[in-house]
């Protein structure tokens, strides 16, 4: 089987036959000028090498698409480009001795970028280089290369054929082992996945969904080549399966071959899964920033009792309990005071035909820190209105002070930024602990990963205060007192942006997000309406 990333001689012979068709590629350009990583394959699709250059790249964005080769320039046809191409694609041809001019098009053959200068002519493609680029190639066209690139890669001949077994047991890999511990771990995967099929089938009805379910998910991690997490998975339906007594005809098993010491089931279990379920009815009423963490604990806490973890199981619950017993109570206030005002609030409105600016900021405020699950600060902020109401129609006809709605946009614009910035911290987070999950460092890890989040969480929740507080005040000294507090915190978040991590944070080589870039820019725009 063919080895990536595709370099040196590979890459030679590659770029080669790019002179007479299409050849697929994935490119991811890393950390820095050193770290490229480069996969082209004469079978695979672009879309297949692209997902290879996101999961072994360095980098957090990738291009792919077809190249070929016509004289002294090589061009890009990209589905997905990233900056720059141009100029680190020929870079990398050069640290593989290719001197080439590249330019890059989109699918419809539009120039978005080149690198074209005259090439020195000891650059310049040769006869006898080309001779040399395609050395030690079979005479039969079908073959594809495979032997040299697996010479190269250190594959026997005896690995070519495992995979070619493996790879049958799995017919839909997308990205083939590319080395022989890559392969065994494939081939050990395929037989515990067959091992356990007899006793999936014979699982309970009331977990078969459930095991079914993280089976399709092993299944997939396993044919994108990514064998750890095929590997945990695996592993934890066998321990659930182990604690299962022995089926009756499962594969010649019978109830007495199941180990004499098997426990009898946890009378718990039943109850702390109706018990989670209702739980989850119940989170269901309230907003995602306040549901999501306590679904995905009660999504655990089911693992919990397939597994007849009773105990673990108890201890999640009434953690999710502790959380949910407050924030049931907080809505039910809001609700209640909602429905009060909320008729007041539509005649008012209605009455103010077409007016009532200040009013209408002041309930949509309310309402928008209620959808957010901010009932605490909605309430406070329904006091405003209810005050607005009591002062009857010429307050709430009035027009707001000049300036609220600059000041109430950039809360909203400052509200969604921050939130979706604190969403992909914690999603970098887990996803650093999760690749140190079978380290022996992995405490370490998780820390790291529990430290990126913890640094993102010192952009806090103060300009939000202030530019609520800009929302609700009038023309005068308060609103120039709090513009200026409001851009000392702009300043403040801004020079945490020209530090670690923030500087490095969006380029991480783990999960692609956008901290940084989407802070930067929420906080230029709110600069501008404090001017």
């Amino acid at each position: 089987m063919s080895s990536f990333p595709t370099e040196g001689a590979a890459l030679k012979k590659i770029v080669e036959k790019s002179k007479s068709r299409e050849i697929a590629f994935g490119y991811n350009p890393g950390t820095d000028e050193d770290d490229h990583y480069f996969a082209a394959h004469l079978k695979k699709t672009p879309e297949v090498l692209g997902k290879l250059a996101r999961n072994e790249g360095l980098g957090a964005k990738i291009a792919f698409g077809t190249f070929t080769t016509k004289g002294n320039l090589v061009s890009l046809r990209c589905s997905k480009v990233v900056p720059m191409l141009a100029k680190l694609f020929k870079r990398l041809l050069r640290q593989n001795k290719i001197g080439l001019n590249v330019q890059i098009l989109d699918q419809d053959g539009n120039l978005l970028d080149a690198d074209i200068e005259d090439l020195p002519a000891e650059d310049l493609p040769a006869e006898d280089q080309t001779e040399d680029w395609s050395a030690g190639e079979d005479a039969a066209e079908g073959d594809e290369d495979e032997d040299e690139e697996e010479a190269r890669a250190g594959d026997s001949a005896a690995d070519d054929g495992a995979i070619a077994a493996a790879e049958a047991a799995v017919p839909d890999a997308d990205i083939a082992p590319d080395s022989a511990e890559d392969l065994r771990r494939m081939q050990a995967l395929v037989a515990r996945v067959k091992a356990v099929q007899p006793r999936l089938a014979a699982a309970p009805p009331a977990m078969a969904g459930t095991l079914a379910g993280a089976m399709k998910g092993a299944l997939t991690a396993l044919r994108a080549g990514d064998y750890g997490r095929s590997e945990q998975t695996v592993s934890q339906i066998e321990a659930i399966l182990a604690k299962l007594p022995a089926a009756s005809g499962a594969e010649g098993a019978t109830v007495a071959d199941a180990p004499a010491a098997q426990p009898a089931s946890d009378p718990r279990l039943p109850k702390l899964r109706e018990a989670a379920q209702g739980l989850l009815a119940q989170i269901a009423a309230l907003p995602g920033a306040l549901a999501e963490p306590m679904e995905a604990q009660l999504e655990t806490v089911l693992v919990r009792i397939e597994a007849a973890e009773a105990e673990a199981a108890l201890g999640m619950l009434r953690q999710v309990q502790e959380v949910l017993r407050p924030a049931l109570e907080a809505k039910a206030k809001w609700d209640k005071a909602f429905a009060l005002v909320d008729p007041q609030v539509t005649a008012a409105l209605s009455a103010a035909a077409g007016g009532g600016q200040d009013l209408r900021v002041k309930w949509n405020f309310a309402t928008g820190l209620a959808a957010e699950g901010q009932y605490d600060r909605a309430l406070v902020s329904l006091g405003a209105v209810a005050t607005l109401l009591r002062q009857g129609p010429a307050a709430t006809a009035d027009a707001p002070p000049a300036g609220v709605v600059a000041f109430q946009r950039s809360r909203v614009l400052w509200l969604g930024a921050r939130s979706k910035m604190m969403d992909e911290a914690r999603k970098l987070g887990d996803r650093i602990a999760a690749s140190g999950a079978d380290d022996e460092d992995a405490a370490e890890i998780a820390a790291a990963g529990r430290e990126i989040v913890a640094q993102v969480e010192r952009i806090d929740e103060r300009l939000q205060t202030v530019l609520d507080d800009l929302t609700n005040s009038p023309e005068g000294r308060a609103r120039e007192t709090l513009k200026r507090q409001a851009a000392a915190v702009v300043s403040e978040y801004e020079a945490m942006l020209g530090a670690a991590p923030f500087t490095m944070i969006d380029q991480n080589p783990f999960e692609p997000v956008s901290v940084a870039a989407r802070a930067r820019v929420a906080l230029t725009a709110i600069s501008r309406s404090l001017a």
